[in-house]
């Protein structure tokens, strides 16, 4: 949270305490996080070659 960057998280095995920093930190900027980025990353790359991107 300190540099205000965009956060990519595709890690697991945090403690419930760790777990609360991704909640607050959620609040002050954009974050993905999944246990598996592999569907996020597949879609991501479709919309980006089509430019049919989904909300």
């Amino acid at each position: 949270m300190k540099h205000q960057k965009v956060l990519v998280c595709g890690t697991t095995g945090f403690s419930p305490e760790e777990m609360q920093q991704f909640q607050d930190a959620v609040t002050l900027i954009p974050m993905l996080y999944a246990a598996n980025t592999s569907k996020p990353v597949k879609y991501n790359e479709q919309a980006s070659e089509t430019g049919h991107f989904h909300t």
